[in-house]
Order: structure tokens, then sequence, then C-alpha cells
């Protein structure tokens, strides 16, 4: 099991054991795990998941985030680029629980990111600034739901 909790951004973790599967209903559940520090991010994003109809839990910092998605699981993650130690956490979720979609937030300065996703097993990016059908056509993207 994977017990660094220092979460610097880095390379992604190749000698990680496979995790234990999380629950997991033949429907998604309406449960996500945001990690943001972005006050913009921070003043829409619980009303754009409360409008899309999803319940979030939310954290500002991946350590605080990835204790939460220890502790209870969810369908779903969405984490800022912007938040130190994302990349680092998105890609030991990957590994640990590739079945559980992870969606990157940055803005158009993460091209080095973007185009290291795919082979992380990363399954989409949102760039910032984005709104409700933005995030609405993200979700839809990953799964099938409806307005």
């Amino acid at each position: 099991m994977w017990t660094n909790t220092d979460f610097r951004d880095g390379p992604a973790l190749a000698d990680a054991e496979a995790g234990p599967d999380l629950m997991h209903n033949e429907k998604p559940t309406d449960r996500v795990l945001v990690i943001y520090d972005d006050q913009h991010l921070h003043q829409f994003l619980p009303m754009y998941f409360s409008k899309v109809g999803i319940r979030a839990v939310y954290s500002d910092n991946v350590q605080d985030g990835y204790g939460k998605f220890l502790a209870a699981p969810v369908e779903m993650v969405f984490a800022d680029m912007g938040v130190l130690g994302t990349w680092t956490l998105a890609c030991h979720i990957k590994k640990q629980y590739p079945n559980i979609p992870v969606v990157l937030m940055m803005d158009q300065r993460g091209e080095y990111y973007i185009e290291r996703v795919k082979e992380n097993g990363i399954d989409s990016v949102l760039i910032k600034p984005f709104g409700l059908n933005a995030l609405k056509n993200k979700i839809r993207e990953i799964y099938d739901i409806g307005d």
C-alpha cells in the first residue's frame, strides 16, 4: 500500500501495488471528491455540482482529500492542478483504483500535463475557466447522466 503523504508533484508511482476495489454499484452514486484551493472554483463549484444533482465532498489540499477518498467510496474525483501534489495523487488513485474516473482541472498552461494525462491513465481534463455546461458535458463524457 502506498503510504507517502507528502504528495509533491513528481513521476507516477510505477511500482505501487494494486489497492482493493472500492464499493461500486451498477450505476454510479452521486458522490464525487473535489480537491481545489482556487477561490474562483470555491465560489461556484458547490453550486454547479448541486445544479447537476451530484453530492460532492470537498477538500482544499491533497492530504485531506486523500483521507476523504479512503474514508468513504467516491465514484469520481475532480482535482485542481493548482493544488500542490495533485498530479502525484491523481496518478496514484488511477494506479490503485483504475475504475474510479479522475478529471484534472487546469488552465491553459497545463499543456505539459495534458500530454501525460492518457499515458498515466487519467480520464480527462477540464480546462479553466469553465462553466456549468462544460462541467455537465464532462460528467456525461464519463457517465451517462441525464439532465
